[in-house]
């Protein structure tokens, strides 16, 4: 089933906790059921979930998420923290929570494949934080347990036809050098995280490459990036947002297949950034898979994140410019198809 560009049903004088418009999704090659009764909450999941993803999806009911508003009760906090703090987030067994305060929650059923939860409009109004740590936390959850996806903490460019997917500690330079790469021709599937299927035995990359989000530090240094204000996002860092589609048209991928994995080493090389094979043992030591739930991690799901290294894994020494990395990315991606012609 393709993603309809826009499910229209809509119902007048819904009463409290039911949905007056909805919209299908396709998110990391599932359908998503996105339903909410306040139009700028649906405005906020299309800026996350519309990246143009037209590929087939799985048959089968899809992911639900429902997020509702609702006017904040007596005693609400008259003037609480901009940004507000962090939700938390708490997990047993199938059910995941996600809570800022009595006015701002929600309940996840991560092998269900169903959620929902309620805002205030004081959090409706924070779109870049609602978009974050409510819309897109309880749809990317559920895409491990309930449809068996595995995510790699990296991020992904893909330059013709090979995936590469850029592994780093966070703060580790992994979006910066995404950047930079698109800025170069490349195209990108993810600037955090990737989500691995599987199909027919063969492994698929799928990311959410509508916005790319750089460290502060990093969009001052490229004043034309095109990036927004600073947001603070869940590991506590403060990032600016690229939008892609306007900046860099056609930029973005929702899909590619496995090609190879790349470990990034910030700093500066005083030789200039270069890339040289990893052995088998430190690139499986190094590989960051996700799995943050209070449910069992499968044999099956091993074997997938095993298979993740089998066409190579590399070492990027970068430089202090980020530019010059891409290059040197760009050119090993050469080397790499000419050795295997």
């Amino acid at each position: 089933m393709r993603r309809s560009r826009a499910v229209g049903r809509r119902t007048k004088d819904m009463a409290h906790g039911q949905p007056s418009c909805e919209r299908l999704f396709t998110v990391c090659g599932e359908s998503l059921l996105f339903q909410t009764n306040d139009e700028s909450i649906m405005d906020a999941a299309i800026e996350s979930f519309d990246c143009g993803d037209g590929s087939e999806t799985r048959s089968g009911a899809p992911l639900v998420v429902q997020l509702f508003l609702e006017e904040e009760r007596a005693g609400a906090l008259p003037s609480p923290p901009d940004p507000p703090p962090q939700p938390a987030y708490r997990n047993q067994a199938h059910l995941l929570t996600i809570s800022l305060d009595r006015d701002n929650t929600a309940v996840v059923d991560l092998t269900g494949g169903f959620s929902f939860g309620f805002v205030s409009p004081r959090m409706a109004r924070s779109r870049s934080y609602l978009r974050y740590f409510f819309i897109e936390a309880m749809a990317l959850s559920m895409l491990g347990p309930a449809r068996g996806l595995i995510a790699v903490h990296a991020s992904c460019v893909v330059k013709d036809g090979v995936s590469v997917m850029i592994c780093a500690e966070s703060g580790g330079g992994k979006s910066t050098l995404a950047m930079a790469s698109v800025r170069r021709g490349f195209r990108l599937l993810a600037d955090d995280t990737v989500y691995v299927g599987e199909d027919a035995g063969e492994l698929h990359l799928h990311g959410l490459p509508c916005k790319l989000r750089i460290p502060c530090d990093a969009s001052g240094a490229m004043a034309d990036w095109g990036t927004d204000t600073p947001r603070l996002f869940v590991n506590g860092e403060w990032k600016c947002e690229v939008d892609l589609e306007k900046r860099y048209p056609g930029s973005a991928v929702t899909r590619a297949t496995l090609g190879v994995v790349l470990f990034l080493e910030p700093g500066l090389n005083p030789g200039g950034a270069a890339v040289e094979r990893l052995s088998d043992e430190e690139a499986a030591d190094r590989l960051e898979v996700h799995w943050p739930y209070n449910l069992a991690w499968t044999e099956t799901r091993e074997t997938r994140a095993a298979a993740l290294l089998h066409r190579g894994a590399y070492r990027l020494r970068a430089s202090a410019d980020p530019d010059a990395t891409a290059e040197a990315l760009d050119s090993f991606l050469l080397r790499l198809g000419t050795k295997t012609q």
